[in-house]
Order: structure tokens, then C-alpha cells, then sequence
């Protein structure tokens, strides 16, 4: 279990409520490359003779170079299932059926920012929909393991590389390190691994626009040429090699994406809370846009998080981020939205955008948005020795993000807090973030803040 907990340690008046986030574009989160639930291992060991035996690792017999980094997984042998899946979200490069060089049949899978993934030496017959620019999300099943092309036993070697270059898939699902330490050259057989979603991953697909033109799966609310979309490289992406740049000639014309359960396998539920971040420019040293994010719940009791406005000014770029805190339970849907020309000063002004971030923040009610005035739901206090932690939720325009946020004092005694539990499997080498903004609620001592918990 993690205890999220403000201390509050001088005779002040403090404020609180869900923040920004300050999010560049990274590596994807990485899930095991096997279905939810389910589990394989590394094999490695000693025959009868003294001979070792088993998978590659790292640095192991043919993998090296850009292979330097790949596992080989065992597959069925040991009767575990043939199911593979997506380690993370992204756009499918390669479906291929055949020998292709001693791969055999494979997919390859790019995640943005210049990751990719390889899946070698599957069956024949690739999953669902799995074609050359398909979207997959995290989880979703690719293949079957096999022995195809330059193989000897059924298995899944597994690679990633970082604009082409061998890269450590490190940590996957619930934060495993170290698969050189089993395999062939080690002689160890690893332990089963139990594929799990990772504690936090950017629920977005294509996030930086790597994939398509217009990239897929984002789209425009208004068709062209009411609103015009295109990816462009020209070497000052934020993130991995492209950017997105559209304009519109009418007030608020959007470009979004729809994330649904299949694509992030959870659905928004009350108390549920959501960053959305992404970066933005003008695409005009001399021009000045208007824009708003937003990040709705759909469907159902329809809803949406804070519309921060942001005057966009120059090609510098800039990170804007807003929050949604879920107060309903019906919808089937979430829907991460620019919009530009909000005020409609700025018709067929480009904007570019690029390294979009969308997470599920673990704890709940982030912003105060639900429970009575003296009460904010899914949150306690423990009062100071010889005194008491007052707080009340306050609505009044001028809440950092959403409409809510929380004012709190104690009356005398020592330090207090406010805290959430929130119950989790943890793991060795796992580190978590808790941030809170604060500010001063008066003329005396005091902050305000809000709190984001990963």
C-alpha cells in the first residue's frame, strides 16, 4: 500500500487541488509481450553432457548489434500458451509471412519517438487486424509464437530498438529488470513472469505522430478544408522525428483522438482521474494562437475536465496540460482534444503539436471535484495532537485546475495531514511521484496545492 499524504506543519491556511504536469516524450511503458494474466519464461540450463541449453538473452550467441538487446521467450514447449501481444500502443510497420531473412513470420510494431518492436518466428496467421498500419494498443494480441523462419523450437524473440539501434526493454509490466541473467549463456531458467499493465503508461496511440499522414488514430472534428491536418519533419519535432500541424477556418476547430475500452482496456468510472498534456507552438515566429485542451468522458452523463486557454505565441515550444476528474460511471469512452481559434482571431493560422501524453493518475478525486462542501470524497485528515485539521472545499474561479479545490488550516497542536491509501503490488527498484501545488490562501503563511500521484 502507498499513503499519498500532505503535511501541514505551520498555523496556515492551505489550498489544494489536481496540477500540471510537466511531461516530455519518453520511452513507452512496456507490458511483457504476452496477454494479461498469463505468463513465460526465459529457459536456460545444463543437459546430461555439461552442454548449456536454452534461449538467447543479451549478448548471447547471434544477439548482438541491433540485436544486442533481444530475448528469447519460451513459447509452448512447457505447455504455457502461444498467444502474442503488443508491449505497448502504436502503429504496425511490418506483417510479413515467410523466412524474411531467418525472422520468419513477424510484426513489427513503431510506438513513436523512434521506438520499435519485433516479434520474430510466429505462426503464419497474424491476430485480428494486425496489418501494415494498423493501430494496436498495449495488450493487444499479434500473433502465436512458433518456429518459423531461422528457429530452432518454438519461442518468441522479442527486440526493441531506438531509431534502429539495440535498446533495453527495461522495466516491463510490473517493473522486471535483469532478463541477462537467465538463458543459454548463463545456464539459469528464469522465473515464470506474469504480464501485467504497467503502473503508468501513456494511454494515447501515435502520440507523437511517427506514423501516417494524417497520422492515425487522431482525426479532425470538422472534415477539410474546414480544419486541415498534416505531419511534417523538418529536424524541430519536440519528440522522435515528426509533429503535427493544422489550422482551421472556423472558431474552435479540433483535432482529437477517441481512446475506447479495446484500446486502453479500461473504461472511465467516478473517481477516476486523467492528465492530458501535449506540446505546442505557433508555426509562425510572428503569429499568436489561441487554444484550449480539453479531455472528456463520452457518452453516457457526457463530461469534461478544465479548459485551460493558452496563447500560443512564436515557435518556442510550450507544454499545456489539463485534468479530468470522472464523477460519472456511464461512459463507454475518452476523448483527448486541441482546439484552436478559440476566440476567433486566428483563422488559418497553423499551430503545431507534438509529444501528447494522456495518463490514468492512481489516485482518486485528484482535484476535489466530488464530496459534500466539508468533505472531499476518496480523501482523510489525521488531526495534529491537541488540535484539529479543518478544511473545507471551495469553488471559486480560481482553482488550478477544474473547479474545485481544497482549503485546509489546523487550530493549535502539531503537524497534521491529508492523505490517501491506495493499495497496489509493489516491487523492488519501483519509485513513485507525489506533487502538490500549493499557494497562499491569504496574507498570512499558506499555501494551496494539488496533488498528482504515479
Amino acid at each position: 500500500m502507498r499513503q499519498l499524504a500532505l503535511l501541514i506543519s505551520a498555523c496556515a491556511v492551505l489550498s489544494v487541488a489536481v496540477g500540471e504536469q510537466t511531461v516530455s516524450h519518453a520511452a513507452p511503458e512496456l507490458q511483457f509481450p504476452w496477454p494479461n494474466g498469463t505468463s513465460h519464461r526465459i529457459l536456460g540450463g545444463v543437459d546430461q553432457y555439461g552442454n548449456p541449453y536454452g534461449g538467447n538473452s543479451y549478448n548471447c550467441g547471434d544477439h548482438t548489434g541491433a540485436n544486442l538487446y533481444a530475448i528469447d521467450f519460451q513459447f509452448g514447449v512447457d505447455g504455457s500458451p502461444l498467444a502474442v501481444s503488443a508491449v505497448a500502443g502504436g502503429i504496425v510497420l511490418v506483417a510479413s509471412v515467410g523466412y524474411n531473412g531467418g525472422a520468419g513470420n513477424h510484426v513489427v510494431i513503431d510506438h513513436g519517438g523512434g521506438f520499435t518492436s519485433r516479434y520474430l518466428h510466429m505462426q503464419d496467421t497474424f491476430g485480428p487486424g494486425i496489418t501494415p498500419g494498423a493501430t494496436v494498443s498495449q495488450g493487444q494480441i499479434v500473433g502465436n509464437a512458433d518456429n518459423s523462419g531461422f528457429s530452432f523450437g518454438t519461442h518468441l524473440h522479442f527486440d526493441m530498438r531506438l531509431n534502429g539501434n539495440a535498446y533495453k526493454p527495461e522495466p516491463m509490466s510490473t517493473l522486471v529488470n535483469g532478463f541477462d541473467l537467465y538463458g543459454y549463456c548463463t545456464g539459469q531458467t528464469s522465473p515464470y513472469w506474469v504480464s501485467v499493465v504497467p503502473w503508468v503508461r501513456n494511454l494515447l496511440a501515435n502520440p507523437s505522430f511517427e506514423s501516417g499522414n494524417p497520422p492515425t488514430p487522431w482525426s479532425t472534428l470538422e472534415l477539410p478544408p474546414i480544419t486541415q491536418a498534416q505531419a511534417w519533419a523538418d529536424g524541430t519535432a519536440k519528440s522522435g522525428s515528426w509533429f503535427l500541424e493544422f489550422n482551421t477556418s472556423v472558431q474552435n476547430g479540433s483535432v482529437y483522438q477517441d481512446l475506447t475500452q479495446d484500446i486502453t482496456n479500461e473504461v472511465p468510472s467516478a473517481g477516476d482521474s486523467y492528465i492530458f498534456s501535449i506540446w505546442a507552438r505557433a508555426a509562425s515566429s510572428s503569429q499568436c494562437i489561441d487554444v484550449n485542451l480539453v479531455l472528456w468522458a463520452l457518452w453516457g452523463t457526457n463530461e469534461s475536465g478544465a479548459t485551460p486557454f493558452y496563447n500560443i505565441c512564436g515557435r518556442t515550444w510550450r507544454l499545456l496540460s489539463t485534468s479530468l476528474d470522472v464523477s460519472f460511471s456511464d461512459h463507454t469512452m475518452l476523448r483527448a482534444q486541441i482546439y484552436s481559434n478559440v476566440r476567433g482571431f486566428d483563422y488559418g493560422k497553423n499551430l503545431d503539436v507534438d509529444a501528447a501524453d494522456l495518463i490514468h493518475v492512481k489516485h482518486k478525486n485528484a482535484s476535489f471535484e466530488r464530496g459534500t462542501p466539508d468533505t472531499p470524497a476518496e480523501w482523510s485528515r489525521i488531526n495534529p495532537l491537541n488540535g484539529t485539521l479543518n478544511w473545507h472545499r471551495y469553488m471559486d474561479g480560481t482553482a488550478k485546475s477544474a473547479s474545485w479545490f481544497l482549503q485546509a488550516n489546523k487550530s493549535n497542536g502539531n503537524t497534521a495531514s491529508i492523505y490517501q491509501d491506495i493499495l497496489i503490488v509493489s516491487s523492488p527498484g519501483e519509485s513513485y511521484t507525489f506533487s502538490v501545488w500549493l499557494r497562499r490562501a491569504g496574507s498570512g503563511p499558506g499555501a494551496a496545492g494539488w496533488s498528482l500521484g504515479r
